[in-house]
């Protein structure tokens, strides 16, 4: 804090009593101002004349000085200088407002993506707009019903368990299926897989873009035993259209995608199904994301019901809002 002189002060009283006996310098220095000639020369410039960190009692006598030297042509810009700055500041105030609101309105509604889902005409009992991944199965999951219904019921539990979070996710959670080809298949040959998709998925889903057809799923004893574990449920997706001649190396290992990925169950029909609906990214760019889970499974969580959190760092580093939103239909 400054303490003034007892100049300033002598000043300042001076101009309070008798204000039409100062100088125009000393009229000058009450106000703060450069003269004449500078202030001319410094017109764009901010003059750094005042002292604002006063003791209270000083700085109200330098202000009750001001308003007593003033002339009215001064004063009368001053009030001009202020209203302006009121206006702008109530302008920004108000697209401020503006935005808090619409984005209090953005939190309240489902995502683009979900809507897309949704029959805004029906009532949540009533929608028909089914959506669906296709699942196949190993032979190794030929098993008891007992043992294989227990994998559907804990399956749809974490399946929920991550529509729960996001904005209309318990309506949509109503119409999504997982459609089963009758057929086993061996892990060992995932061509034989991609072919019978090919011929018994791809005309059901030209009907109905809301089966995917450039992702399936794949149940083995392996998924079953991590659904069961209760602790990192997971399950095998498959690049339908991937062929061997596209794998390339990890650039974080000697690892090599070979167009399968982990998917953690709650973000298989939330992020997973969006994203790959909207074919913005690789199965490989996913694949090289979860390479850095400790599970090796690609998941994402939902933050306030809209957002996610990072789906894809292309590079080392990168760090991305917690907030992101990569989707192409923004909310």
């Amino acid at each position: 804090m400054k303490i003034p002189t007892p100049q300033q002060r002598e000043l300042w009283a001076k101009a309070v009593q008798t204000p039409g006996q100062l100088s125009e310098e000393e009229r000058h220095l009450v106000l703060g101002r450069a003269d004449r000639a500078t202030q001319v020369a410094n017109v764009f410039r901010d003059i750094p004349n005042r002292e604002m960190d006063l003791p209270f009692e000083d700085l109200m006598a330098n202000i009750r000085a001001e308003a007593a030297v003033q002339t009215p042509y001064e004063a009368a810009i001053r009030d001009a200088a202020n209203r302006r700055s009121d206006f702008f500041a109530q302008q920004q105030a108000q697209k401020v407002e503006e935005t808090m609101r619409k984005y209090a309105e953005d939190l309240k509604r489902p995502c683009k993506w979900v809507r897309k889902l949704i029959d805004p005409n029906k009532p949540d009992s009533e929608q028909t707009l089914y959506w669906s991944f296709v699942v196949l199965r190993d032979i190794s999951t030929i098993t008891d019903d007992t043992a294989w219904e227990r994998f559907l019921q804990l399956a749809n539990k974490w399946i929920d368990s991550g529509l729960n979070w996001v904005h209309g996710g318990i309506t949509i959670r109503q119409t999504k299926q997982m459609i089963f080809l009758n057929n086993f298949f061996n892990e060992k040959n995932p061509e034989e897989m991609r072919k019978a998709f090919q011929q018994h998925v791809i005309p059901e889903a030209d009907l109905n873009p809301r089966i995917l057809s450039n992702t399936f799923l794949f149940v083995t004893s392996e998924v079953m035993k991590a659904v069961g574990d209760m602790s990192n449920p997971w399950i095998w997706a498959y690049e339908s259209n991937f062929t061997p001649s596209e794998t390339t190396q990890d650039a974080v290992g000697t690892d090599r995608y070979n167009g399968r990925l982990k998917v953690n169950l709650r973000s298989l029909f939330t992020w997973f199904y969006a994203v790959r609906s909207e074919k913005l990214y690789t199965m490989q760019q996913f694949w090289e994301k979860a390479q850095r889970d400790p599970e090796q499974a690609w998941q994402v969580s939902t933050h306030s019901g809209v957002y996610h959190y990072p789906l894809v760092l292309l590079e080392k580093g990168t760090v991305w809002p917690i907030t992101a939103y990569e989707l192409e239909n923004e909310p």
